[in-house]
């Protein structure tokens, strides 16, 4: 198991399969319970640096990501031209000045191109930081911190509220 060294059971994502340590049920019921966390091995992650990224992210992506506090989390869908959803992407902001995009696998090269298209006089830098970074979605914000200095991105799901523009 890729996740071994994690000292609670959950929902595991390897870069094979979906792995259920023990039951897929009593899994499903301690992500309920906010006891479980997914780890997002082969997504893209994209960061988004610069003293307009609030201002330029929430122009572009469906959620007010300007409103995110420093450490928040968030959903956000990009919308083509006719409103058809274009990406979707799990929102961490990092600081006032940086946010973290995950992406679904393959796709943040060319987000992060289009970002970079979109970018005109905004002072903003998309770079695609995938290699560099190890992404978990967890269920409950007070999972202890895996202690390894790869895992930099903690992104909350917000299935169980509704986030302020969503």
């Amino acid at each position: 198991c890729p996740c071994a060294r994690w000292p609670r059971r959950g929902l595991l994502l390897s870069d094979a399969a979906v792995e259920f340590v023990s039951s897929p049920f009593r899994e499903g019921r301690l992500w309920e319970q906010g006891r479980a966390f997914a780890r997002l091995p082969k997504w893209g992650t994209l960061q988004v640096d610069g003293p307009d990224a609030a201002r330029f992210l929430a122009a572009l992506w469906s959620q007010r990501l300007d409103a995110l506090d420093a450490g928040g989390s968030a959903e956000a869908l990009l919308l083509d031209a006719a409103g058809h959803v274009d990406a979707q992407a799990a929102v961490v902001r990092e600081s006032d000045a940086r946010f973290l995009l995950i992406v679904e696998p393959g796709q943040a090269e060319r987000i992060g191109a289009w970002l970079t298209s979109m970018r005109f006089l905004m002072q903003v830098d998309v770079s695609d930081i995938s290699h560099d970074v190890e992404v978990l979605a967890v269920s409950d914000p007070r999972l202890p911190r895996v202690a390894d200095p790869q895992v930099r991105a903690w992104w909350l799901d917000p299935w169980p509220t509704v986030a302020d523009g969503g």
